[in-house]
């Protein structure tokens, strides 16, 4: 049996070139596709935070939420200390969403159970 998506330790990526679905480790500042073999890198907004794929043969990269514009910093010559924030920034995205998954199944969990006290209370009354 498959593991529910927030107990898999590995987050899944999706290649923007072929959309091939692979598990890729949450620290992990960059990948390459198993389908195409395109060469994927997170980049994480200087501005704004905001955490994106991107092409690794891009020189610059433009951030899709504030439009800032970033020289790859895969490229420059600190890029050790910052793939470490990127690295950063990646586990604690991944936190968010399984706490956000987390809290869907307990909501969903409650109400599923308030439906089946529901049904449980309705057949008593029925039957009396």
């Amino acid at each position: 049996m498959e593991k529910p998506v927030w107990l898999k330790r590995e987050a899944m990526a999706r290649c923007g070139r072929c959309a091939g679905r692979q598990p890729v480790a949450v620290t992990a500042v960059g990948y390459r596709c198993r389908m195409c073999s395109a060469d994927w890198r997170w980049a994480a907004c200087g501005n704004c935070e905001w955490l994106q794929v991107v092409r690794e043969e891009l020189p610059a990269v433009e951030c899709v939420q504030c439009h800032t514009v970033h020289v790859s910093w895969w490229n420059t010559a600190d890029s050790e200390s910052i793939a470490a924030t990127v690295a950063a920034r990646r586990r604690d995205a991944d936190a968010r969403r399984r706490r956000m998954l987390q809290a869907w199944a307990a909501v969903i969990g409650l109400l599923l159970g308030l439906a089946l006290l529901a049904i449980a209370l309705w057949s008593q009354v029925v039957t009396a």
